[in-house]
């Protein structure tokens, strides 16, 4: 299955191109000034496209990371991929993005250190010492989840912080993602790691190409991101107040 990926759900804006099981062509970017992925999603898509050498027509399905995350990054990633499924006629998944972010752990040196029963945290930074987290255990070659995607509040419990992920983390837990190492003092323990890794586009296709093989794709019509915590708008401005 020929299948293009998007993640958007925080500061890095990233596309990867998947073809069966690998993953044949990948890019990101970020600025720390600010968002780059209106301006760059798009033609990043077509160069993925080009430089495998496929035409739109040949794309079979579009996978899209849901959240939790950036309000607006969420927003840019699910209209564009929902925009491409529907001009070009295939399916969309959508898929959590803390699952992207353990999934990460596959493709950097801490492959050869995973063992079964392993538990991994994909840790998004929700600002404000907040972070959007689910848990998940290492079974075979793949992960279960053990936690829904949710906010989390680190306000300095010390070791004790790692309470607050609603799991046992066991004796051997990795913490991964845009938050992992900042939380790192937070998080300090045996047999605990935190390695700051984004989640990736690249991450993301082991994980749509299972929910493709199940059937698991989203409406397009209704499918919506999963912002881990409702948005509360400020009190307008005037701009034109002394």
């Amino acid at each position: 299955m020929r299948l293009l990926c998007l993640e958007t759900s925080a500061r890095t804006c990233s596309v990867a191109v998947a073809e069966g099981e690998r993953c044949v062509w990948s890019d990101a970017r970020m600025e720390e000034g600010g968002y780059v992925h209106a301006e760059e999603l798009v033609p990043m898509m077509d160069r993925g496209l080009q430089a495998v050498g496929w035409r739109p027509e040949e794309v079979e399905g579009v996978a899209v990371s849901i959240g939790p995350g950036s309000y607006t990054g969420l927003r840019i990633g699910l209209a564009t991929a929902k925009g491409f499924a529907h001009a070009w006629g295939v399916p969309v998944v959508a898929v959590e993005t803390p699952a992207v972010c353990v999934a990460g752990l596959e493709l950097g040196p801490e492959v050869a250190e995973l063992a079964e029963g392993d538990v991994a945290v994909g840790v998004i930074d929700a600002r404000r010492w907040e972070v959007f987290a689910a848990a998940y255990r290492r079974v075979g070659r793949g992960w279960e989840r053990l936690t829904e995607p949710r906010a989390v509040v680190l306000d300095g419990e010390g070791p004790a912080a790692h309470l607050r992920f609603g799991v046992d983390l066991g004796e051997r837990t990795w913490f991964v993602g845009d938050a992992a190492e900042r939380m790192a003092p937070l998080l300090e323990g045996p047999g605990r790691r935190c390695v700051g890794r984004p989640a990736t586009a690249a991450a993301m296709v082991s994980l749509a190409r299972a929910q493709f093989a199940a059937g698991a794709t989203a409406d397009l019509a209704y499918a919506t991101p999963n912002y881990g915590k409702q948005y509360t708008p400020g009190t307008a401005r005037n701009p034109f107040a002394p």
